[in-house]
């Protein structure tokens, strides 16, 4: 299975007129920090013909508006900043079949991983 990866970038948030005030916060509670510190990711796949790159970008931009906890930052103390770091959004093509996909990517591994931030 052949991996192409045609963009990584940070996606930031569209929103719109900019009516937020930068360095907001958002405190975390107690059941935020029970939680074990891990960084959640997704790969989402779609069969062909798959959404146009520009349209998953513009949704997810505007997801990230809706959601800015999703685009902020873990700052000093137990709150999220709302910074606008954006969501890294990768665009990628394997010439495997999304049916065959799931076995294809676990025989992938390091491939795979590598769309994942260290």
């Amino acid at each position: 299975m052949e991996i192409t990866v045609h963009s990584s970038k940070s996606l930031k948030p569209d929103n719109g007129d900019g009516c937020r005030v930068a360095g907001d916060v958002i405190p975390l509670s107690v059941f935020d920090m029970v939680n074990y510190d891990e960084y959640i990711f997704y790969v989402y796949a779609f069969h062909p013909p798959a959404p146009p790159s520009v349209a998953l970008e513009a949704g997810l931009a505007r997801a990230l508006a809706a959601y800015l906890e999703w685009a902020g930052r873990l700052g000093d103390g137990p709150v999220i900043v709302l910074c606008d770091a954006g969501a890294r959004f990768v665009d990628a093509t394997t010439d495997s079949e999304l049916g065959s996909g799931a076995v294809a990517l676990l025989a992938a591994g390091s491939k795979v991983l590598s769309l994942y931030p260290s």
